[in-house]
């Protein structure tokens, strides 16, 4: 290199040809590491630890002047010449237009994509920042809470914004369990409905085709593939315009996969002992169709007086289980139990849950956008799989699928691609292990 910089007397690059990005594994941190992984941009890390209060060393300051992270150092930037570069948004858009990826060159679109940028910078990033402080870090032992619940609220507000954008057809989730050499079994695919944002009804099978049912199952295995993950995990996804979303991971039993206990040859709690203790997984096959009914603190409340709920009014109702956890107190929100409703007619169950359901006390129906009827009826479900972030790259590696029901005739080819589809799912073993089992919550 015929150029220098002082930050390389701290931290010498192995590769000056590459970019180089100083940062840490903070959540402002991590957008540029995401982005370039995305991008696929050869580069090389070198931590900024605050520990040791790199930030105002002499050689950081003399690349990021105002002593915040990330900060990059681009030896190939424009017109071939070297750029430094400080402030996470400045960054992204270079890195967007040096790759000529994630910035629409269309005027109209591409200052949208600049206000939502500029959005997570001045809003999300700040907010979140300092909630994390004052709940999980130094600020969490201050007495004063109100500076937590100023940030808890503002949380919530932007997260409300942002979920406003998505147009929610429908959620579906797959629970499975990966075992130390990289088994995979998935229980069937589930449809979840939502109440206040807490899960109310799962519907099994999801009322979907089989190309978003097999296309679920497929990225949830190779996020625990590529998670090294043993034991029993969930995963969430959001259906919008026919796209499957990823939207959360839990790696441990899951809520929505409760309904395992009375309907599958094996229920998610078992899996999670036979995966973590090394034995053969058992079959996930669901010997009846189900429907899953979140039993929430609220029950035990009439206008504001206490009392057990009649719980004769679910006895009386044929194939229904009833699952009490034995939780001391019972408080709005709170998940006290669930039950489940089996049988071989998949709307009669369903009838007969949401019928509990209202003879239960439970108010309401759960909330499901009308548009998953006019997209099935359209034929634009299954067309395409969205990943979040930093999951892309699971797509571009298809991961065979197990064949699946009559309901998977439908041609799938512009779902994920490219892949071939062979009969079972198995993967390199690894070590990462997930919680202890848990009794449901």
């Amino acid at each position: 290199m015929a150029w220098s910089h002082p930050i390389t007397a701290k931290w010498p690059a192995r590769h000056p040809e590459r970019l180089q990005l100083y940062s840490l594994a903070t959540p402002n941190g991590a957008k540029v590491s995401i982005a370039l992984e995305e991008m696929q941009l050869p580069y090389e890390a070198h931590l900024v630890s605050f520990a040791t209060n790199d930030q105002f060393s002499p050689e950081f300051l003399s690349l990021a002047p105002n002593n915040k992270i990330p900060a990059i150092l681009d030896p190939n930037g424009p017109g071939g010449q070297p750029l430094v570069l400080f402030e996470s948004g400045a960054i992204l858009i270079y890195l967007a237009e040096k790759t000529g990826q994630f910035l629409p060159q269309d005027p109209a679109a591409r200052y949208e994509t600049l206000q939502w940028l500029m959005w997570q910078m001045g809003g999300v990033g700040p907010m979140f920042g300092q909630l994390g402080f004052f709940h999980k870090f130094a600020g969490k032992d201050y007495e004063d809470k109100r500076p937590r619940e100023r940030y808890v609220a503002e949380s919530r507000r932007l997260l409300g914004v942002l979920e406003q954008r998505l147009t929610l057809d429908y959620e579906v989730s797959v629970v499975l369990a990966r075992d130390e050499q990289g088994r995979v079994a998935c229980f069937p695919t589930g449809e979840n409905q939502h109440t206040k944002g807490i899960l109310d009804v799962s519907i099994v099978p999801a009322r979907t085709t089989g190309c978003v049912r097999s296309d679920a199952e497929d990225v949830a295995a190779r996020i625990a593939e590529k998670l090294g993950y043993i034991g029993t995990m969930g995963v969430e996804f959001f259906v919008s315009r026919g796209q499957l979303i990823v939207n959360e991971m839990a790696p441990r039993p899951h809520n929505s996969g409760h309904y395992t206990l009375d309907a599958c040859v094996t229920n998610q709690f078992e899996q999670q002992v036979r995966a973590l203790c090394g034995l053969p997984l058992g079959e996930p096959r669901a010997h009846s169709a189900s429907v899953m009914v979140n039993l929430l603190g609220d029950l035990w409340y009439d206008g504001e007086s206490y009392r057990e709920p009649d719980w004769a009014k679910l006895y009386a109702i044929p194939n229904l289980k009833l699952h009490l956890y034995g939780k001391h107190h019972a408080r709005p929100g709170r998940k006290m139990g669930h039950f489940t409703v089996i049988g071989s007619d998949a709307d009669d169950v369903l009838a007969k849950a949401l019928a509990a359901r209202q003879a239960i006390g439970i108010r309401g129906a759960p909330e499901r956008q009308a548009t998953v009827l006019q997209a099935l009826d359209q034929g634009t479900v299954g067309q395409q799989v969205t990943l979040a972030p930093g999951i892309l790259q699971l797509a571009q590696q298809r991961l065979p699928v197990l064949p699946v029901d009559t309901h998977a005739q439908e041609d799938c080819s512009q779902s994920l691609t490219p892949s071939t589809r062979p009969s079972e799912r198995r993967m390199a073993p690894s070590g990462t292990r997930s919680p202890d089992s848990n009794r449901p919550r």
